[in-house]
């Protein structure tokens, strides 16, 4: 299932994600699962694809390399969503911010606002991610 923009009420339990921490000790090896709160599927790259714009899916857990993320902060409340297989950065697809529009991933482009996220924190490892695209 391919992961698409959507307009949600952010109080609705269908906008969060979970945030499951991997390798927590090792600073060089942080990354985590993101997993859909609302379907227990977690964000997951076909066929652990290194291609640029390759399509995210949603997909059950495999716990492989294609299915962890770094979250890392560039400033206030911005972060890229980087691919540990890939090294590629969650976008949203041709800057396009729609209901319906692809989350793929790309390589790093500087001051990319389709590679831009926040994170609104819910509680425990839940949050809400946001894209810094208008």
């Amino acid at each position: 299932m391919a992961l698409r923009c959507e307009v949600v009420n952010p109080s609705a339990s269908k906008a969060r994600w979970q945030l499951i921490k991997i390798n927590k000790n090792n600073e060089l090896l942080k990354s985590c699962m993101i997993q859909f709160a609302y379907s227990g599927l977690f964000l997951d790259v076909p066929g652990s694809s290194t291609r640029s714009g390759e399509k995210i899916i949603q997909y059950h857990l495999n716990a492989r390399c294609n299915q962890r993320w770094r979250v890392v902060k560039l400033g206030e409340n911005k972060y890229i969503i980087i691919s540990v297989r890939s090294q590629k950065c969650l976008m949203v697809h041709k800057e396009k911010l729609k209901a319906g529009t692809e989350i793929v991933q790309m390589d790093l482009q500087k001051d990319s606002p389709a590679q831009l996220w926040s994170l609104q924190h819910q509680g425990g490892s839940l949050y809400i991610i946001k894209s810094h695209l208008r």
